[in-house]
């Protein structure tokens, strides 16, 4: 008996549309990766949002903490310390201008410089503790080194060599450690020595590939017993020395641990930073941890450097920003588990940030910063115009709303047919000042939803039956399901996209957060 096969029918006025999950993209900001590849906790563009371990959150405003220092702001200076005669906490904030450092802890219009008539703002600082009290020392390679006391600032009594051409210091086991300038000399002091005696050290025999001395870091590793510390010295030419002990002068109680070859630092004095237990070297190549440069050939660093994940967009931007564009600068913010990568492009300053916790990337703009520090749990940045920032504060940048924009990771679905998005959803958690668009985009073209907001304006929530589609948002100071039309056309390659305008003010924290959604979308026919 033959059975005849039924054609199966569908109820008319059936839905066809279906459904696909999407995850904020934690994993940050992947340009390592083909884009049809990309992880689905990746995201292909990432502006101004942070990828923390379980969601993504609109970056804080800044606002402008002191002013009046009438030249471009190059140096953060922080101090610690207390006074010398009563003992009191002494709490500073300084910041290099031309031919000032000014005080600046106290915000506001600053007054008379605390140090005045020098010629060159870009210094190099450390703090040593002595029985004395506790000392900040400063050297820029063009002027006599100044210390700062507690109380009052000061030109060091160092012997053995001209500060003035000291450019690098830092702080190694209880003593200081000078670079100076165009030479392969270090130079260093007595154990908790803010004055006397400096003794040279040349360690040109180490030195494989040539240069110059340009940078000093510490190390930190782990071992069975406790923790070991090494002095880490950057050349010019990317090597890095690795030395261990604690007085240079005794041969028994010093010694070079080993060298490595990196490609050419970035940002001179400023392209070492410690992070966690390890010390990280930003280089032209990427920025390698230093427990990877001493045991990877120099071909491979850039497999396991931090900046893995964007390696094609840092080489990309290294190549339009050269090495010798003043103001590249790596630091780190511990209150907000960020390391910062300052990009002193011509054409618009902006900063490559990475989580160090879970090293996913992001790119900040809007931040005209020059330099960076920080003081007392806060982030500060100088600009042009001489003015001191403070970041991560607040909800809007000066005046300037933030516009924080990202587009998912692309679902190819079966890679034969085209589909059209109708509907995306986003579970987000919004202040009342902030606006909030989505969208999909389509075949790898961004699709950005468009921002009606501006600096001052209020967004009116969407209401069911009245709002109007691809206009209206829907912010709340709850959590909230956004529903946006998709408005992308129609192809093979989807990614949710979703945009944020933060038009605050700045003593309140944006509080934006995106936590993923789905979007819904049409089967359509082959390609």
């Amino acid at each position: 008996m033959n059975r005849v096969a039924k054609k199966r029918r569908t109820r008319p006025g059936a839905a066809k549309a279906k459904a696909q999950k999407w995850s904020a993209p934690v994993q940050g900001w992947r340009t390592d990766v083909p884009i049809g590849d990309m992880p689905p906790t990746a995201a292909s563009l990432l502006l101004n949002w942070f990828p923390e371990p379980g969601y993504l959150r609109a970056r804080n405003g800044s606002y402008t903490y002191a002013t009046g220092l009438g030249s471009q702001v190059n140096t953060i200076i922080p101090y610690s310390g207390n006074d010398p005669v009563s003992g009191a906490p002494v709490l500073r904030l300084y910041a290099a201008a031309g031919t000032n450092i000014f005080d600046v802890s106290g915000g506001g219009a600053v007054g008379a410089a605390a140090v005045s008539a020098v010629t060159h703002d870009h210094w190099s600082y450390a703090q040593l503790s002595s029985a004395g009290g506790k000392f900040l020392t400063i050297v820029n390679g063009f002027d006599q080194a100044r210390q700062f006391n507690g109380s009052a600032w000061s030109i060091p009594a160092f012997t053995g060599v001209d500060t003035s051409t000291l450019n690098i210091v830092t702080l190694y086991k209880s003593r200081l450690y000078f670079i100076q300038k165009n030479s392969t000399y270090l130079y260093y002091g007595t154990t908790y020595g803010v004055a006397g005696a400096l003794t040279q050290l040349d360690v040109g025999a180490n030195m494989s590939y040539g240069g110059s001395l340009i940078a000093l870091g510490i190390w930190t590793q782990q071992v069975y017993n406790g923790l070991l510390q090494f002095l880490v010295v950057v050349t010019s030419e990317g090597e890095v020395l690795f030395y261990q002990g604690s007085n240079p002068g005794d041969s028994t109680n010093w010694s070079l641990l080993g060298t490595a070859k990196l490609s050419a630092p970035l940002g001179g004095d400023r392209c070492v930073r410690q992070i966690g237990g390890d010390l990280a070297i930003m280089t032209t190549d990427g920025v390698v941890p230093a427990s990877q440069a001493i045991v990877l050939d120099p071909a491979a660093t850039d497999i396991k450097s931090l900046t893995a994940h964007i390696t094609p967009t840092w080489l990309e931007t290294v190549q339009d920003v050269p090495p010798a564009t003043a103001g590249w600068q790596f630091m780190t913010f511990a209150a907000r588990r960020m390391a910062i990568v300052h990009v002193p492009d011509p054409a618009g300053v902006y900063q490559f940030v990475m989580n160090t916790e879970t090293q996913a990337w992001t790119k900040f703009s809007g931040l005209n910063a020059t330099c960076w520090g920080v003081w007392e749990g806060g982030l500060y940045f100088g600009d042009t115009g001489g003015n001191v920032w403070q970041a991560e504060y607040g909800s809007i940048d000066g005046t300037s709303p933030i516009d924080c924009q990202g587009v998912g990771a692309w679902a190819r679905g079966d890679g034969i047919t085209q589909n059209m998005p109708t509907i995306i959803t986003i579970d987000a958690n919004m202040a009342s000042y902030g606006a909030l668009y989505g969208s999909v985009s389509v075949d790898y073209t961004y699709n950005l939803p468009l921002a009606v907001a501006t600096a001052g304006s209020s967004t009116i929530p969407a209401e069911w039956g009245i709002a109007d589609w691809g206009i209206a948002t829907w912010p709340g100071p709850a959590s909230v399901r956004l529903i946006a039309p998709a408005n992308a056309g129609s192809g093979i390659a989807m990614a949710p996209t979703f945009r944020a305008v933060i038009s605050g003010s700045e003593s309140e924290a944006s509080n934006c957060f995106i936590f993923g959604g789905a979007y819904l979308y049409e089967p359509g026919n082959f390609i």
